[in-house]
Order: structure tokens, then sequence, then C-alpha cells
């Protein structure tokens, strides 16, 4: 009777817990057929208890993966113990959350005959958990926890599920396959390591990013976030952690990487573009001043250092005729074909480039005999710059000159090179005012020559300025009468350090620097002084003509008649004949070409008193 009782009593319980119970109750045998489940189970199944009882997963679930790890889980749960975890059920109709607790259950001698379990919905637990859930979606980010022990998923998020491309209840399936059915081939590397973790001291906190792909076989970038949480032994049990969607980031990222590619690439091809301009000359195309140094350096690095190398400076003769006839265009065109003519007619390890204006410059290496060699490639070069070029319907002839110098390659300094460009420019000059000549090699006769040139004209300068220069007369006498019929005044320069300067030399060089002006203006000026005061001092000196000589460059100055008029009225000398009005420039400029005068005209033929 007492059995019979407590069976009677055990089954109100049952009765109870199976009616008011707000929570899930099942148990199963060994092989995981149910043999008990409340009515809070059957609803959340979706099924009632005669299709329950005594089924088996097999009978329930359609999907044999699922099958397969209901059946794993429970028999873990019955060889190892306990589980806790968060799982879907939507056999009801609408998908609910259950946390639920397995346990093992043994008969009195402690053998497991099966297995129970309670599970509590947890669907709706919170109101803060439904803002996270929408917070989640805005984000695209996801939650998730992971057995470390059971390696599995225990709970997620909608949005987890979302951003894997499946329903929760798919998920949990999934996510046992996920390195071969959600993370792209070329990212399962990165997850590899995290799931052959084997160590306590492996499980830390983590960020990775990879792609998955979804179900509808669309790429996204994700980023994973996870931490390990620890039981009370303090070994690691779980990983909760979060999934964010960063598909838009990388998006942009990746426009922003092609942005900056790109505009590299613009930068890098203007840099050049302006490294190109700063080193080659824009009408021709050759290398400039700037360039051919470097240019230099690189083609005679692995040079001989006994190696010697010609350095042609080459001028074009006619060539500001040709501007001034034809106009700049037809010029231009005559420097670019002289420019290609010559780029053509050199080896392919010669250099050429241009100084500016109709001058170039060549440096020549492996010359077998230097200075024969060099004269002989001006000489080509002279036929092949000389030959017609065609400007529209002109044909145009130009000549050339050129100065040649020698440098080793030991000499190479740029210092050396632009000393070298200097001998065969001044070799160039020597040719140029040589008549018949075309071609000069350098000596170092011509760099002391000019060496004094440039110190005469730098002292001519200082004398005009301190006003050190002297005039002398020449007298013209009546034998029969023996009187002073005219003076000539003469320049005159008494260098402090050379002496006497001859005037066929200092007289060139003050028209070539521009001083003929002022030079002339002191001569002027000072014979005009002295007539002043031979008029005051000797009696019948006033029909004593002055004759005062004069640059055939100044008659091209519009300004030269009231300059000297300005004189002459500053010393009270009259000049009748020599009135503005009678003589005007122009007509003196053609006076000068009619008289062809070299070096200086005679003022008096332009009056009677000077």
């Amino acid at each position: 009777m007492e059995l019979r009782e407590k069976c009677r009593l055990y089954e109100s319980w049952l009765r109870a817990i199976d009616k008011h119970a707000r929570f899930d109750v099942w148990f199963k045998d060994a092989e995981s057929r149910y043999l008990y489940v409340n009515e809070s189970f059957e609803h959340a199944m979706g099924m009632d208890r005669e299709r329950l009882l005594g089924a088996a997963p097999g009978d329930i679930f359609s999907d044999p993966e699922r099958e397969g790890r209901v059946l794993a889980m429970d028999q873990k749960v019955m060889d190892q113990g306990e589980l806790q975890r968060v799982i879907p059920c939507d056999g009801s109709g609408s998908l609910q959350m259950h946390e639920e607790y397995r346990f093992p259950v043994e008969d009195a001698e402690g053998k497991v005959t099966g297995l129970g379990c309670f599970a509590i919905e947890v669907s709706e637990r919170s109101f803060a958990e439904e803002a996270l859930n929408q917070a989640q979606q805005i984000a695209k980010l996801g939650s998730w926890r992971w057995s470390i022990k059971d390696k599995c998923l225990i709970s997620c998020s909608d949005q987890f599920a979302e951003l894997l491309g499946c329903s929760v209840t798919e998920v949990f399936t999934l996510m046992q396959h996920r390195l071969d059915r959600v993370v792209h081939p070329d990212d399962r590397h990165i997850l590899e390591r995290l799931h052959n973790r084997s160590s306590r001291d492996e499980h830390a906190e983590y960020r990775i990013e990879y792609r998955i792909i979804q179900r509808t076989g669309e790429v996204r970038y994700v980023v994973e976030i996870a931490q390990p949480l620890y039981g009370n032994a303090g070994e690691p049990i779980e990983y909760a952690g979060t999934l964010q969607d960063i598909t838009a980031q990388k998006q942009v990222e990746d426009e922003l990487r092609e942005a900056k590619g790109r505009l590299e690439h613009r930068v890098a091809q203007r840099t050049k573009h302006l490294k190109y301009l700063a080193s080659h000359d824009s009408l021709t195309g050759l290398l400039n001043r700037t360039g051919y140094y470097d240019y230099l350096q690189d083609q005679l690095a692995d040079a001989p250092e006994s190696q010697e190398i010609a350095v042609i400076v080459l001028d074009l003769d006619g060539f500001k005729l040709v501007n001034d006839t034809y106009g700049h265009a037809a010029g231009d065109k005559v420097l670019k074909v002289v420019a290609r003519r010559l780029q053509k007619s050199l080896k392919r390890d010669d250099l050429i480039a241009r100084l500016g204006g109709d001058e170039f410059v060549l440096f020549l290496k492996d010359l077998d005999s230097p200075s024969e060699n060099a004269r002989s490639i001006c000489n080509r070069l002279r036929k092949v710059v000389c030959a017609p070029i065609a400007v529209g319907n002109l044909e145009i002839r130009v000549g050339c000159s050129a100065g040649i110098s020698f440098i080793t390659r030991g000499e190479g300094g740029k210092d050396q090179f632009e000393k070298a460009i200097a001998h065969a420019d001044i070799a160039l000059y020597r040719a140029k005012s040589t008549s018949g000549v075309y071609c000069t090699v350098f000596e170092a006769a011509m760099g002391s020559e000019v060496a004094r040139q440039q110190r005469l004209e730098n002292d001519l300068r200082a004398a005009i300025d301190e006003r050190a220069i002297s005039v002398d007369y020449q007298p013209q006498v009546c034998l029969n009468s023996r009187r002073v019929l005219a003076i000539e005044a003469l320049c005159r320069w008494h260098h402090k350090d050379l002496g006497p300067i001859a005037p066929n030399v200092f007289i060139p060089i003050a028209e070539q620097c521009g001083l003929i002006n002022q030079l002339s203006q002191i001569v002027l000026e000072q014979a005009c002084a002295d007539m002043l005061a031979l008029q005051s001092h000797a009696r019948d000196s006033s029909d004593i003509r002055l004759a005062v000589n004069f640059s055939v460059a100044q008659f091209y100055d519009e300004d030269l008649l009231s300059s000297i008029a300005r004189v002459l009225q500053k010393y009270g000398l009259p000049a009748s004949n020599c009135a503005t009005e009678k003589f005007t420039a122009k007509r003196m400029s053609e006076l000068s070409r009619a008289w062809d005068c070299k070096a200086s005209i005679s003022a008096h033929a332009c009056s009677r008193t000077i």
C-alpha cells in the first residue's frame, strides 16, 4: 500500500507539472526516444504527445544533419554529464529561443539509462534585449556564444543568422561547418588557427577580418571580435563575441585606395613630366644645362679614368638674320631641324644638349684620336647643318662654327665640365672672328687672351666711371701760312698697370660691352671744354674746326644729334651746319652706311665748327 500511495503521489506531481509548468520538460531513454513530455514542450514543438512519445530524432526532424547533431548531443550528455545552452525552437509556428538544461538520468545502481531536460523560453526576456537587437540590426552586427568544450554554437542573435544568410534554426547546423560553407576559400586560413587551438593559453581575446559567402553567392566582409568566458576553476568554457558586416566600409576603403593609387600615379607622372621639363629644352627636346650633367655622370660612371672626352660647342651662322627676316616661328623650325639632324649624326653614346639660343654642346667619347676625330666630326656636322631647310615655301640655309676642348674622365666633376664648355666657347669665338675658319681647338693662350679681354673690360668701366680717359689732339696745319686749320680729338687710355692701351684694342671692347656712348660723351665734352679754353686765350681761333670721332653704332641712336647739341649749347660753341632739322638720326644712319666706315666717323662732316 505504501508503494502504491507513493506512486499515486508522484503521478499527481507529474500531472501538476505537466499542466501548470511554464517551462519544457522531457525525458529520453538511452536510444534518444522520448519517454515523457509536458504540455509546454508539446506546444513548443508543435506536435501532440502521441506523436512525440516513443519517437527518435529521425522520426521528428527531416534534416539528416539536424538529426545527427541531436543524437550526438544526447550521447554527449549521457557520456560526459550536464549541458546548458540556448537553442531555437520553431515547431509551434513561431520562432522561440529556449535556454535548456540537459542532464543524464541514472538508475539505483548509478547506471545512465537516459537523459532529461528542463527548458525555459527566453525569446522576450526584456525590452532592453529587443532594443539591443534593433541596435544590432542598424549596425549590421550580430552576437553569438560558442562552447569551447562542445565546439558548437550555444546561442546567437537574429542579426547573426541574417549576416550568414540563413535562419536562426539553420545557423546552428551551419556553424558546425562554417569553414567549408561560410568562409571564403581565400580567407579560411585566418580561422583555421582558431579552430585548432588546444592549450588554455591559446584562448585569448581576438579580432579578425575575413569574407563570407552567403547562400545567394554574395560575398560580404565581416569583422569578428570575441573574448573567452571562464568557469569557476578558471578554465575557458565559452567564447562570447560579435560579427559585424563591414562590406560598405571596405568598399569605401577600396575606393579610397584606388583614388589614392590614381592620385599617386598622376603625381608620379606629373613629377616625371616636371623633371623632364627641368632637364630638357622645351623647343628641341634636347637636354639643357640642368639635365646634361646628371646624364654625363651616369654615362661615364663605368668609363676608364683616363678616357678623353671631346667637348664641342656649335653655333649657327646667320641665324639672327633668319629670325629678323622670316620671324621667330621660322627660326624655331630651323632650330628643331638642326637639333634633329645633329642627333641623327652622332653615335648612341654621344650626348648633345642645347645651351640656349642657337648654341649647342656635344660630348663625344670613345674617340681613337680625339683631336683629329673631333675635327672630322665637326666637318661632317657642318655639312649636315648647312643642307637646305624647308620652312613652308621657303628654303633656308644656315652655317655653323664650332669650338673644341677636351676633358678626361677623371676630371668629370660639374665644375670641370663647365670649364670645358667655357674653353670650347672661347675656341668658338676665335673661329667666328677668324675669316675662313669655322672650327678651332682650344689652346691655353686663348684663355689668357679672354682673361685679358675681361680684365680690360672691367678696368675700362672703372676708368670711364672715374673719368680716367684722356684726350689728345692732332692739328691740321696749312703749310703756306703755318696756320692751324683744324684739330682732331683723339681718345686715349693710360692703364694704371698695363700702361697705354691702343685705341684699336679698347674701342672695340667699348663697342661690344655697350660703353661706347659713355666713352664718346667724355671725349666730346672734354674736346668742347678745351676748344672753349683755346678760343678764350688765342686770337683768331674761332675759325678752327674741331673733329670728334663717333662709332658707326652711335649713328643708329636717335638721340645722337640732340646729345651733341646739348654739349655744344653747354659750352657755347656754334654748330650752324649741324642743326637737327637738317640732319636727322635716320639720315646720319644712311650716311654711315654709305661711307662704309668700320670704326668711326668724323663728326666734322656734319659741321664746320665741330
